[in-house]
């Protein structure tokens, strides 16, 4: 007898289920003694009667596994990483990447794509399982397939029940929005993890949750009570779920909700022995990867909606493509004031409300009548988060009072994919919405680049920039300075929208805040030294009101150069 211990580089595991598979594997060679996997380190140790088995035998046996011994895992997670992060920067610039424009139609769609994509991470956990399962009794009436069809059913069933009694709880428990939307947090955060860990990046062991295994469930029973048991498998896709379902606040929804989830992780479980045969383990290891990739995508848009329900509006489509729209906005109006009072008619349709924008003045009572022509299960009830708010809708007429503060007031449905936004102003007569040229709104003919381009102006030991700030944003709109010399910017306000908010100028790459601007009645004022060269954001009550651009040699820019880099043409 020769006893050997070796430690062998993995490849690919991403969770404790892998884990458990590699052990499992390795324990079932004669002669191996003891086997040790570590997901953390894609590593695993292995004790071994080398007269009994050889180690060319063992890595033949993990071949089979998938996880192949590799080297290059850290590099391959590093490239999923960028490639994730470029899809999100693209469709964040262009909104094709925007959790707040998702049609109310979509909400289930995206929970079934959500239980497709992340039933690649459902193989490493329960294949094993599905696949004891596919050969197992005979019926007759349901085909060759019988066992794996009624095995899928008990595990729609199973977590259907799960998702109606999580929203069961939700609505004893009386969620708040805030409530809902610090759930829908948490749901977002533990979707991105488990789309990091299906796409291969390691992740610190704090964010590793160690659970039990399951991989030796008993599976004496029918089919279809292994697939209802495999509902408490301790897994993070369904755990994750059934946080968003508690956050439904409704047992309907709740189960509605997991319905969608188990039927899109049904196809690929179902076909999983099909699927096993006819692609290699490199490919299904690269899907795997990918559908990571839109699992964290997923994780990143139940985030933003969830941010809304707390009130908070980071659109990200809106943050720059916004800016240079062609399209001019209509869907903006401002508050009838009679009496004292103020007031306005919201329509509601299955595609969000019009107007979407309301101006509104502070501190005098706002009726809003959110006139219901079209509902649907999204826009079947609305929050307003600053005013802990929540209500349903019926058919017609529905009237919300409410008096606006200094600040904005967000509004949305319930699953805060349909919003809407009150701009509180001070005087309604500054609001123009028929006449005002904005390049923002796109209601400019043929602009000229020197109607908003301005250059800092050299005064020697320092440059001096002097602008005005109107309705939304800046005039001129795009400012070009020196880098590394100090820069006096002075910034009128008499009629700028945020004149009482927080003026700040940030790197646009790094985030890094350069400059708060100080607000003296309808002035504001900075001195600053800009380091780097680049594009430098303009924000005010964080929303985007105009750009600084520090070239290398800003000698060699013009107003026309600038307007190309930015507007294209």
């Amino acid at each position: 007898m020769k006893i050997l211990t070796r430690k062998l580089k993995l490849a690919h595991m991403t969770c404790t289920s892998c884990e458990a598979t590699v052990e499992r594997a390795l324990m079932d060679i004669p002669g191996v003694l003891n086997a040790r996997a570590d997901h953390l380190e894609n590593a695993c140790d292995i004790t071994f009667d080398e007269d009994m088995c050889t180690i060319d035998e063992i890595k033949e046996k993990l071949s089979e596994t998938g996880y192949m011994p590799s080297g290059n895992g850290t590099v391959k997670g590093y490239a999923i990483a960028a490639t994730a992060g470029i899809l999100i920067f693209a469709g964040s610039m262009y909104g094709a990447f925007d959790p707040l424009r998702i049609s109310s139609s979509a909400s289930y769609a995206m929970l079934f794509a959500a239980g497709l994509f992340s039933s690649f991470h459902c193989i490493g956990m329960c294949g094993g399982i599905a696949l004891s399962q596919s050969g197992r009794g005979s019926f007759p009436r349901l085909g060759m397939h019988g066992s794996s069809i009624l095995y899928n059913l008990g595990r729609v069933v199973s977590y259907t029940a799960l998702g109606a009694l999580a929203g069961l709880l939700g609505s004893a428990l009386s969620l708040t929005p805030g409530m809902k939307g610090a759930l829908q947090l948490g749901a977002a955060a533990a979707m991105v993890i488990m789309g990091l860990k299906i796409s291969g990046i390691r992740l610190p062991s704090w964010l590793s949750l160690k659970l039990p295994s399951f991989g030796r469930m008993n599976t004496g029973g029918s089919p279809f009570i292994v697939g209802l048991l495999n509902g408490l498998m301790p897994c993070g896709a369904l755990q994750t779920m059934q946080i968003f379902a508690l956050g439904t606040g409704s047992p309907v929804l709740g189960a509605l909700a997991m319905l969608a989830f188990s039927i899109g992780t049904v196809p690929l479980m179902l076909g999983f022995g099909i699927i096993s045969g006819s692609l290699s383990r490199k490919s299904g290891r690269l899907i795997a990867h990918a559908s990571g990739i839109l699992v964290l995508l997923f994780g990143l848009s139940l985030g933003g909606r969830g941010l809304v329900s707390l009130g908070i509006d980071l659109s990200p489509g809106s943050f720059i493509a916004g800016f240079f729209s062609s399209e001019k906005d209509d869907s903006a109006a401002k508050a009838i004031v009679r009496d004292g009072r103020q007031s306005i008619e919201i329509r509601v349709t299955a595609s969000g409300f019009e107007p979407q924008i309301v101006y509104a003045l502070e501190g005098i009572p706002l009726e809003i009548n959110f006139k219901a022509e079209e509902l649907t299960q999204c826009n079947s009830a609305l929050t307003i988060p600053a005013f802990r708010k929540e209500f349903r809708l019926s058919e017609g007429d529905n009237f919300v009072s409410i008096t606006p503060g200094k600040d904005d007031i967000l509004f949305s449905c319930w699953m805060s994919m349909l919003k809407g936004r009150i701009m509180v102003v001070d005087d309604l007569k500054t609001v123009d919405l028929t006449e005002e040229k904005s390049i923002r709104k796109g209601n400019v003919t043929a602009p000229r680049p020197d109607s908003y381009v301005g250059f800092a102006e050299d005064k020697g030991t320092y440059q001096e920039l002097k602008v005005v700030a109107s309705g939304e944003e800046l005039v001129p709109l795009i400012l070009v300075a020196e880098p590394k010399k100090e820069l006096k910017l002075e910034m009128g306000l008499k009629d700028f929208l945020y004149k009482d908010k927080e003026i700040e100028i940030v790197n646009a790459w790094t985030n890094e805040e350069n400059a708060h601007l100080t607000t003296n009645g309808d002035n504001a004022s900075a001195s600053l030294i800009l380091e780097k060269t680049g594009t430098y954001v303009i924000l005010a009550d964080h929303k985007l009101v105009g750009l600084l651009y520090v070239p290398e040699d800003i000698s060699s820019e013009s107003a026309e150069s600038v307007w190309q880099r930015y507007m294209g043409k």
